[in-house]
Protein backbone atom coordinates (compact mmCIF):
# COMPACT_ATOMS: atom_id res chain seq x y z
CA UNK A 1 0.00 0.00 0.00
CA UNK A 2 2.87 2.09 0.71
CA UNK A 3 4.25 1.50 -2.58
CA UNK A 4 1.10 2.82 -4.31
CA UNK A 5 0.89 5.61 -1.88
CA UNK A 6 4.54 7.18 -3.26
CA UNK A 7 3.39 6.19 -6.80
CA UNK A 8 0.41 7.99 -6.89
CA UNK A 9 1.63 11.31 -5.12
CA UNK A 10 4.64 11.37 -8.07
CA UNK A 11 1.47 11.11 -10.81
CA UNK A 12 -0.10 14.20 -8.96
CA UNK A 13 2.68 16.33 -8.74
CA UNK A 14 3.47 15.53 -12.53
CA UNK A 15 -0.10 16.61 -12.90
CA UNK A 16 0.04 19.73 -11.25
CA UNK A 17 3.30 20.73 -12.44
CA UNK A 18 2.37 20.12 -16.31
CA UNK A 19 -0.73 21.93 -15.33
CA UNK A 20 1.06 24.93 -14.28
CA UNK A 21 3.40 24.90 -16.96
CA UNK A 22 0.10 24.96 -19.49
CA UNK A 23 -1.84 27.76 -17.56
CA UNK A 24 1.18 29.78 -16.82
CA UNK A 25 3.34 29.66 -19.83
CA UNK A 26 1.50 28.36 -22.75
CA UNK A 27 -2.08 29.91 -22.58
CA UNK A 28 -0.89 33.50 -21.52
CA UNK A 29 1.30 32.77 -25.38
CA UNK A 30 -1.55 31.25 -27.20
CA UNK A 31 -4.18 33.59 -26.24
CA UNK A 32 -1.72 37.05 -26.23
CA UNK A 33 -4.76 39.46 -27.35
CA UNK A 34 -1.82 42.00 -27.64
CA UNK A 35 -0.83 43.64 -31.03
CA UNK A 36 1.53 41.92 -32.80
CA UNK A 37 2.53 44.97 -35.21
CA UNK A 38 2.81 47.02 -32.28
CA UNK A 39 5.58 49.27 -31.75
CA UNK A 40 7.25 47.23 -28.78
CA UNK A 41 7.54 44.78 -31.17
CA UNK A 42 9.37 46.06 -34.19
CA UNK A 43 13.05 44.82 -34.24
CA UNK A 44 15.24 46.77 -36.29
CA UNK A 45 17.74 44.68 -38.29
CA UNK A 46 19.90 46.81 -40.05
CA UNK A 47 20.29 50.75 -41.34
CA UNK A 48 21.50 52.27 -44.56
CA UNK A 49 21.94 56.03 -44.94
CA UNK A 50 20.83 57.40 -47.76
CA UNK A 51 22.06 60.88 -48.04
CA UNK A 52 22.25 63.53 -45.55
CA UNK A 53 18.69 63.43 -44.18
CA UNK A 54 17.22 59.95 -44.79
CA UNK A 55 17.96 56.53 -43.98
CA UNK A 56 17.06 53.29 -44.87
CA UNK A 57 15.86 51.41 -41.82
CA UNK A 58 15.14 47.67 -42.57
CA UNK A 59 12.55 45.60 -40.09
CA UNK A 60 10.47 43.05 -38.60
CA UNK A 61 8.12 42.56 -36.55
CA UNK A 62 8.66 39.49 -33.10
CA UNK A 63 6.62 38.61 -30.58
CA UNK A 64 4.23 36.55 -29.47
CA UNK A 65 4.72 32.36 -29.96
CA UNK A 66 5.52 32.77 -34.22
CA UNK A 67 7.93 34.23 -36.24
CA UNK A 68 7.79 35.75 -39.45
CA UNK A 69 10.28 35.49 -42.14
CA UNK A 70 8.25 38.80 -43.72
CA UNK A 71 10.34 42.28 -42.85
CA UNK A 72 9.79 45.70 -44.04
CA UNK A 73 12.53 48.42 -45.56
CA UNK A 74 11.32 52.43 -44.33
CA UNK A 75 13.04 55.84 -45.39
CA UNK A 76 12.93 57.96 -42.80
CA UNK A 77 15.62 60.25 -40.92
CA UNK A 78 14.11 59.23 -37.58
CA UNK A 79 14.13 55.42 -36.63
CA UNK A 80 11.01 55.92 -33.82
CA UNK A 81 8.67 56.66 -36.67
CA UNK A 82 8.70 53.62 -38.59
CA UNK A 83 6.04 50.72 -39.06
CA UNK A 84 4.75 48.65 -41.53
CA UNK A 85 1.98 51.49 -42.49
CA UNK A 86 4.98 53.61 -43.76
CA UNK A 87 6.63 50.71 -45.17
CA UNK A 88 7.75 51.13 -48.68
CA UNK A 89 8.59 47.78 -49.47
CA UNK A 90 7.75 44.50 -47.76
CA UNK A 91 9.14 40.78 -48.76
CA UNK A 92 10.07 37.32 -47.57
CA UNK A 93 13.25 36.10 -46.81
CA UNK A 94 15.37 39.35 -47.89
CA UNK A 95 18.68 38.51 -46.51
CA UNK A 96 20.39 41.88 -46.87
CA UNK A 97 20.47 45.77 -48.33
CA UNK A 98 23.42 45.95 -50.97
CA UNK A 99 23.78 49.15 -51.88
CA UNK A 100 22.63 52.55 -53.05
CA UNK A 101 23.36 54.70 -56.27
CA UNK A 102 21.58 57.79 -57.51
CA UNK A 103 18.25 56.80 -55.63
CA UNK A 104 17.94 52.87 -57.14
CA UNK A 105 18.62 50.69 -53.71
CA UNK A 106 19.64 47.06 -54.52
CA UNK A 107 18.72 44.61 -52.23
CA UNK A 108 19.97 41.09 -51.48
CA UNK A 109 15.94 38.47 -51.47
CA UNK A 110 15.54 35.17 -51.78
CA UNK A 111 12.32 35.49 -52.86
CA UNK A 112 11.88 38.67 -54.22
CA UNK A 113 9.65 41.90 -52.34
CA UNK A 114 6.97 43.92 -52.97
CA UNK A 115 6.45 47.60 -53.40
CA UNK A 116 4.31 48.82 -50.95
CA UNK A 117 4.46 52.97 -52.49
CA UNK A 118 4.61 53.69 -55.94
CA UNK A 119 5.08 57.14 -55.28
CA UNK A 120 8.57 56.82 -53.45
CA UNK A 121 11.45 58.68 -54.93
CA UNK A 122 13.32 55.57 -54.61
CA UNK A 123 13.80 52.91 -57.21
CA UNK A 124 14.35 49.46 -56.14
CA UNK A 125 16.06 46.79 -57.20
CA UNK A 126 16.60 42.91 -56.07
CA UNK A 127 19.78 41.76 -56.85
CA UNK A 128 20.46 38.01 -57.61
CA UNK A 129 20.45 35.34 -55.25
CA UNK A 130 23.96 33.75 -55.98
CA UNK A 131 25.46 37.27 -55.09
CA UNK A 132 24.59 37.17 -51.26
CA UNK A 133 26.01 33.66 -51.46
CA UNK A 134 29.44 35.78 -52.62
CA UNK A 135 29.39 38.43 -50.43
CA UNK A 136 27.95 37.54 -47.13
CA UNK A 137 25.69 40.11 -44.80
CA UNK A 138 26.72 42.98 -43.23
CA UNK A 139 24.19 43.33 -40.24
CA UNK A 140 23.88 45.64 -36.82
CA UNK A 141 26.21 43.71 -34.06
CA UNK A 142 23.24 42.97 -32.49
CA UNK A 143 19.54 43.15 -33.78
CA UNK A 144 17.66 45.38 -31.10
CA UNK A 145 14.05 45.85 -30.16
CA UNK A 146 13.07 49.66 -31.34
CA UNK A 147 11.54 50.82 -28.23
CA UNK A 148 14.87 49.99 -26.29
CA UNK A 149 16.29 52.77 -29.08
CA UNK A 150 13.19 55.14 -29.00
CA UNK A 151 12.92 54.82 -25.25
CA UNK A 152 16.35 55.63 -24.32
CA UNK A 153 16.07 59.04 -25.70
Amino acid sequence: MNRFFKIGLIILTSLLVVFLVVREVIIPKLFSWGDPFAFNNIVLIDSLKINNLETLYWFKYEGGISTSTVSYMAVSDNPCGISKDNAIIAGDLIYRIDTVRNDTIFIISRLGFTVLRQNSTYKFINEDFSYYKKHKPKHLKEQVFLSKICNSK
